[in-house]
């Protein structure tokens, strides 16, 4: 697909209702058989407060999904739903703010039997898709060494 276009904003409601299609008719048609066909990202304003926060792809009634195309009689759609979580990089006690005790917090969970982080993304600092004592080290750095950012 070669095109978004927004057809309707409910800002109110949180809803929205997205074309995607084939503009230019060099564009390819999706080939048939199984996976994702649309991924979506979102951008999350700084003040936004943090929890999760349950994304439905579906219709409402003057916005139902429509699929129109050469395969569409062979095509059976399935949409998968899921959450956005709101956190910050390092609060790994979740007290809304990143210092000595969310090292503390970490340390206890990966070394001591405590309480796991909430998220759980919230305590990859480093970002490498693991949890662990480079995680530890990383969050020091950036508190008391001026090290680089917190990139979970």
């Amino acid at each position: 697909m070669d095109s978004v276009r927004l057809i309707h904003k409910d800002s109110v409601n949180c809803k929205g209702t997205i074309a995607i299609y084939n503009k230019f008719a060099d564009t390819p048609y999706l080939e048939p058989g199984s996976g994702p066909m649309l991924k979506l990202y979102f951008s999350i304003p700084a003040q936004a407060a943090a929890g999760a926060v349950p994304v439905r792809l579906e219709g409402y009634p003057e916005y139902m999904p429509e699929f129109r195309g050469l395969f569409v009689p062979s095509y059976e759609p399935m949409t998968i739903e899921g959450v956005i979580d709101i956190f910050s990089c390092g609060d790994t006690d979740a007290s809304g703010g990143v210092n000595i005790l969310d090292v503390t917090f970490l340390i206890k969970y990966l070394y001591k039997s405590g309480n796991s982080p909430q998220p759980m993304e919230s305590a990859d600092t480093n970002g490498d898709g693991s949890i662990n004592i480079l995680d530890l080290t990383y969050m020091i750095g950036f508190l008391y060494k001026n090290g680089p950012a917190l990139v979970c």
